[in-house]
């Protein structure tokens, strides 16, 4: 329920242009959210995990669509699915901050990038698309300031976690380019460089294993 696969499935479509895969990838989706109403059950229960499965649909839907033209009635099943995720990620974003890791993290670039998504449809709630924006904006400068030390280093001593923390980074910063939104802030991308250093230097070259 982390859709890891959706953005798999459709560079496989892209590399192979076999439509099994462009197939698959819509049907697990479709799947899923006929069996998993808004709000109800597991697989919303966790702000994290509903952050993460938003990222890889907005990814796949990227890799997939290219330039081709998408149909009113699959967008609009796209917008309610990214604004349903959104909406939850908000109910229990104080409690996310609380925990000043990789889950404050991980929904602040949610509601950043699922924000500036919507802003490129025709959804007409401009004023909640703002807010969402903000509060995204807002948690991703915290985290990027507090939780990322000054030798580069993450709060979370993880290799795990801090390879976690560059790739959500790469990926707002990538729907950031692709929407052409603002830059961050100078420190914003000198912290981001401290932390790619850190690991560079922790990981061996030939076997990609952390020291």
């Amino acid at each position: 329920s982390r859709w890891h696969w959706a953005p798999v499935l459709a560079r496989a479509w892209r590399y192979s242009g076999n439509f099994e895969y462009l197939n698959l990838m819509n049907k697990l989706m479709k799947n899923w959210n006929m069996n998993n109403s808004y709000n109800l059950g597991l697989n919303w229960n966790c702000a994290q995990e509903v952050s993460i499965r938003l990222i890889h649909a907005l990814q796949a839907w990227y890799i997939a669509d290219s330039d081709d033209f998408i149909p009113s009635e699959i967008l609009e099943n796209r917008i309610l699915f990214v604004k349903d995720h959104l909406r939850r990620i908000c109910q229990t974003l104080i409690y996310s901050k609380a925990q000043k890791n990789n889950h404050y993290l991980s929904e602040s670039a949610a509601l950043y990038i699922g924000s500036i998504w919507l802003r490129n449809t025709f959804y007409s709630d401009k004023e909640r698309i703002k807010k969402w924006e903000f509060l995204g904006l807002k948690g991703l400068n915290f985290c990027v300031k507090k939780l990322i030390f000054t030798d580069g280093s993450f709060s979370q001593h993880s290799i795990n976690y801090h390879r976690y923390l560059l790739d959500v980074l790469t990926q707002v910063e990538f729907f950031r380019r692709l929407y052409k939104k603002q830059k961050f802030s100078v420190n914003f991308y000198r912290k981001c460089k401290l932390a790619t250093i850190w690991l560079i230097t922790m990981v061996d070259e030939k076997s990609g294993d952390a020291s």
